[in-house]
């Protein structure tokens, strides 16, 4: 199938939020912060990686990572059945894709009659707003969103998360979800004009099964898969970038990843203390830093990857490091970090390497 000729562009608008005044930024491959200390460079990255937390269409660690998608689901179980006419329509439309035998990129507007079961579970958000306000909570640390707005000018923080698409007639669509946490609410509402198609992005090896599917079901069972499968390829069109897979990688990386056996051994330790002593007056990681760490512990039980970003990771280790960053995993699975130089024939415990190497070492690793 032919790509779309549509060009379009991603951009995040934050108002009054922590340090940040105003702020539109557009989303690119490579995105750059640089500007002056406590101007919310930090501020934007983790809330753009919350967004990614709770929009993405892979999911994350958290439950809260697909809550989006979750809701899409259950939002059609108790819809009433498509009559026949128009369900004989959808499975016809779903049964004439022609997917490429090879995997390839895939990026089909829907029909009008099968965007009309998709687009209000787009729309219908708003019982949403406390689960995309907890998970910015989680990822900044915070009890509550309200300490965020920024208290000199406003009663209210505002954040926009739009695709804007060029349809080719001049002027151009903007696509998307706006948020506002007040002082004792938060809301969540959509944007998706009804003269903006609604497209299918995704690759064909996962829509080979499609047709048969679509023949297989009946009445509402159609609408459910068809809510919760087909939603969640059209969502990457309605928030672009914001769909991808994401990592964050904290500034004080280094140093977790010296100390991560002793810091996961106290939260045990205090969990399994829970209510025989006094509370610890040791803060609650945020939850950048608490995915950054459960991701370290994954690593130990996962195989070398191959392909480009191995590639990226082997070029990186040559060029920069002058040596190989490794993982060595204990009888219990639980991992060890260290790195060779190129020229030796042993091996140093990560936190005995210079700066450079300990704050590269996570993105070999993830490579």
């Amino acid at each position: 199938m032919a790509r779309s000729k549509n060009t379009e562009k991603t951009t995040l608008s934050v108002k009054d939020f922590g340090p940040i005044a105003e702020a539109t930024v557009e989303l690119r491959p490579l995105t750059v912060f640089v500007g002056a200390s406590n101007t919310g460079k930090s501020y934007l990255a983790i809330l753009l990686y919350a967004l990614h937390q709770f929009f993405g269409v892979h999911g994350a660690s958290r439950p809260t990572g697909s809550a989006l998608v979750h809701y899409l689901w259950r939002l059609t179980r108790n819809d009433e059945p498509l009559e026949r006419e128009r369900l004989d329509k959808v499975r016809d439309w779903f049964q004439s894709l022609e997917l490429p035998s090879r995997q390839s990129r895939v990026d089909v507007a829907l029909p009008d009659t099968v965007a009309a079961l998709v687009r209000p579970v787009l729309e219908n958000v708003g019982s949403l707003a406390p689960a995309l306000d907890a998970e910015i909570s989680r990822c900044f640390g915070v009890a509550a969103t309200q300490s965020l707005i920024r208290k000199s000018s406003s009663k209210s923080s505002y954040i926009a998360l739009r695709r804007g698409i060029d349809q080719g007639s001049g002027y151009e669509q903007n696509v998307g979800y706006e948020f506002t946490r007040g002082r004792s609410q938060a809301q969540l509402c959509a944007s998706i004009p009804a003269n903006v198609p609604l497209r299918v992005q995704g690759d064909s090896h996962s829509m080979q099964w499609w047709p048969q599917a679509a023949s297989d079901l009946l009445g509402a069972n159609l609408l459910t898969w068809i809510s919760h499968e087909l939603t969640s390829l059209v969502l990457p069109y309605v928030v672009g970038v914001v769909h991808r897979p994401i990592h964050y990688l904290p500034a004080d990386r280094a140093g977790v990843m010296h100390a991560h056996r002793v810091v996961v051994s106290s939260l045990i330790g205090r969990a399994s203390r829970a209510g025989l002593g006094v509370e610890s007056p040791l803060p609650a990681l945020s939850g950048v830093l608490a995915d950054f760490l459960e991701r370290l512990i994954e690593l130990g039980h996962e195989e070398s990857s191959t392909g480009v970003t191995a590639q990226l990771a082997e070029r990186l280790e040559e060029g920069i490091l002058g040596g190989a960053v490794g993982i060595r995993r204990s009888t219990v699975g639980y991992p060890s970090f260290h790195y060779q130089p190129a020229s030796w024939k042993k091996d140093l415990a990560l936190m005995n390497t210079s700066s450079m190497v300990s704050e590269l070492a996570p993105v070999v690793l993830y490579l």
